[in-house]
């Protein structure tokens, strides 16, 4: 049974093996030429990834020394911040002053406390901020509804808002969105019985305590003993070397009205008294008309904003006597307009105001002046016009503009954000300030440090690249020190895989020219290379040879970077690019040349894209060649198969006829 032999089955030579064996032969070309594609393909992907190195080397140079380079950046530094500022690009580098003497605010209105089952009649309810209406029908409810669908109307100008004051009972905020004196909440329509009904507004009361609408006489704060009362008269009257302090209790939008005069006592012998001098320290009260007021020792700064006083005046200023109105921000003088012995009147809307006034304090310093105050009026609390009639308003916040000193120049706004006063800076007033703020444009630093590591960053992971690339030294693998063990796998795979390269070579040598050359940017304090603004190839102490320092990675000496972004930032901005011929174009500097020299590479249809067109049409035909290759190996593999097929079966025949002769041989000789 052994020697049984299917044709096409099994094989008595064992013709597969031979065949296999043949085709190794006849294949080996084929392992080179699949080798040589898989090269090609690699050494694409590696000119792929030096094209995006040099793409993103270029941005990097064009981004210091195009249209927004960050030398063009601006910060604003502030010593307080209750202002805040920024600045537009390439402002002027320069130094203003904002004093906040009043922030801007919007309407804050509170209603009284309300049960939580009240119901809102239907109606046509309007509310009018500033100039602009938000109508709203409401088709009755409790305050919750009728709060909800008045927030969907205008959001951006008005909202409610429902607050437990406690159980059963809450009170409703209406608060207005926009900012400003001009900006004030009213009622109209069904708002304005709403508004009464729920203790928004009330009527203005004669005798409502935050409110005076008559002057106070003077003679009413107090007895002989804190103040000297001038015979037969309701004035105070203030002698020479004396000061008092009136504490004010000032309520959010009312006015100040006072009236005084300077007398000369060397005319007006009648006005002097045998009264206690003032004492600065003692503390008393008196009341007039329901309104208290107290005597204390002025706690505020001594910081004061003079006012100019008029030529009239001038004699008595010189003699030293002073009115202040004071506040938590510091105290503002009222000057002497008018000459002595004449009454002078000040009138101060509460815009005029703008800020919380807690005392009037009156130094008389002179020899022979004498300060006569009459009267003392807080005005209009709150006031609102609505429907023709004042109203007092129930508010928490009222709307008021922002008063500001800019540079010393008093300006108001209806809101925080200032945004025309200078055309490159817009400032916001956060709080009020005791003092002047001081607002310096200046380069913005980060910005500049920040790019110009990036540039260094990215210059040297291209020259890793190249380094690695044409280099078979494992050295300059191990010098990288700041690469993970896997990242170091990786590199070492690609060492020398584009040895020899002369681009690659000439690439890294026109860099290096580059960065270490020198340029004529008409410094003042003569620097023309990179490494005199810190950063250069080779800035460490060490001195001996270093093969690491010979490879033209970039350092950056951070202390001289600094100093270069604080002292010659002009200079390390032109060492990056400038104009030689004065058209205001950059012709030159290290990041334009740069930029010029690698966009050759990275560009469309660049040399990086000639040469991966190339690898391509290498790779298509190789491609080709082994696909051709393939196939007529397959046609001498089934000719090689027949042959030996047809070898096996010939073999049968002839075994066959061996057979048949051996069998015929057998019969002839058993006949004889």
């Amino acid at each position: 049974m052994s020697d049984i032999n299917i044709p096409g089955v099994s094989s008595r030579f064992n013709t597969n093996k031979i065949v296999e064996d043949l085709m190794k032969v006849e294949k080996a070309p084929l392992t080179k030429m699949e080798a040589r594609a898989e090269k090609l393909e690699s050494d694409k992907i590696i000119w792929q990834n030096l094209k995006t190195r040099i793409t993103e080397l270029a941005s990097q140079c064009a981004s210091l020394y195009n249209y927004d380079n960050p030398f063009g950046e601006r910060v604003v530094s502030t010593t307080d911040g209750a202002v805040t500022a920024t600045a537009v690009r390439n402002a002027d580098l320069t130094e203003h002053t904002v004093k906040v003497i009043q922030t801007a605010s919007a309407d804050k209105l509170i209603s009284s406390p309300i049960d939580g089952n009240t119901k809102i009649p239907a109606g046509h309810y309007v509310f009018r901020i500033g100039e602009k209406d938000v109508s709203y029908f409401f088709n009755g409810g409790t305050p919750k509804v009728f709060v909800d669908g008045l927030n969907r109307r205008s959001p951006d100008l008005l909202r409610a808002q429902i607050i437990q004051a406690k159980p059963g009972e809450q009170v409703i905020l209406l608060e207005s969105k926009l900012t400003g004196s001009a900006n004030i909440i009213t009622f109209e329509g069904d708002a304005t019985e709403l508004a009464r009904r729920i203790g928004w507004i009330t009527n203005t009361q004669k005798n409502d305590p935050l409110i005076t609408q008559e002057p106070i006489p003077v003679a009413a704060f107090g007895s002989t003993d804190l103040y000297n009362i001038a015979q037969s008269t309701d004035q105070c009257l203030v002698n020479p070397k004396e000061q008092i302090n009136i504490p004010v209790d000032y309520k959010d939008g009312t006015g100040l009205s006072m009236r005084f005069k300077v007398v000369d006592l060397n005319d007006s012998p009648s006005f002097r008294t045998a009264a206690k001098p003032f004492q600065p320290g003692i503390i008393g009260s008196a009341s007039f008309k329901d309104v208290t007021l107290t005597n204390e020792i002025s706690l505020f700064p001594q910081n004061s904003q003079s006012l100019p006083s008029s030529d009239s005046a001038k004699d008595i200023a010189s003699e030293k006597i002073a009115i202040y109105i004071e506040s938590e921000t510091g105290r503002r003088q009222i000057p002497l307009t008018e000459p002595v012995g004449t009454p002078q009147s000040v009138s101060l809307t509460p815009s005029e105001l703008n800020v919380p006034v807690r005392s009037i304090r009156i130094e008389n310093n002179s020899g022979h002046y004498a300060v006569l105050l009459d009267s003392v009026a807080l005005t209009g609390n709150g006031s609102r016009e609505s429907n023709g009639s004042e109203r007092n308003v129930n508010a928490l916040e009222t709307a008021r503009d922002a008063v500001f000193e800019y540079d010393g120049i008093k300006l108001t706004r209806p809101g925080n954000r200032i945004d025309d006063v200078n055309e490159q800076m817009t400032f916001t007033l956060n709080a009020p300030t005791a003092n002047p703020v001081s607002l310096k444009v200046e380069t913005d630093a980060e910005t500049v440090k920040d790019k110009v590591i990036q540039f260094a960053y990215h210059y040297n992971k291209l020259i890793e690249d190249i380094t690695v690339y044409t280099t078979k030294d494992e050295r300059v693998i191990s010098e990288l020190s700041y690469l993970e063990d896997t990242e170091k796998e990786e590199k070492k795979k690609m060492l020398g895989t584009l040895q020899g390269d002369i681009t690659l070579i000439q690439v890294k040598n026109r860099l290096q020219e580059i960065i270490n050359n020198s340029y004529d940017i008409g410094s003042p304090d003569r620097i023309s290379m990179l490494f005199q603004l810190g950063i250069g190839s080779n800035l460490s102490a060490y001195s001996g040879y270093s093969a690491a320092k010979m490879r033209g990675y970039l350092e950056i000496d951070e202390n001289k970077l600094d100093d270069a972004v604080r002292n010659h930032i002009t200079d390390l901005e032109k060492i990056f690019g400038y104009d030689t011929n004065n058209d205001y174009i950059t012709d030159n500097g290290i990041a334009f040349l740069l930029n010029r020299y690698l966009s050759s590479f990275s560009k469309q249809g660049g040399i990086i894209d000639g040469k991966i067109q190339t690898f391509n049409q290498q790779i298509t035909q190789q491609e080709k060649n082994i696909t051709n290759f393939n196939d007529r190996m397959e046609k001498k593999e089934a000719d090689y198969k027949r042959q030996f097929g047809n070898m096996e079966a010939m073999y049968e025949r002839l075994k066959d006829s061996s057979r048949a002769l051996d069998s015929l041989n057998s019969s002839n000789g058993n006949n004889k």
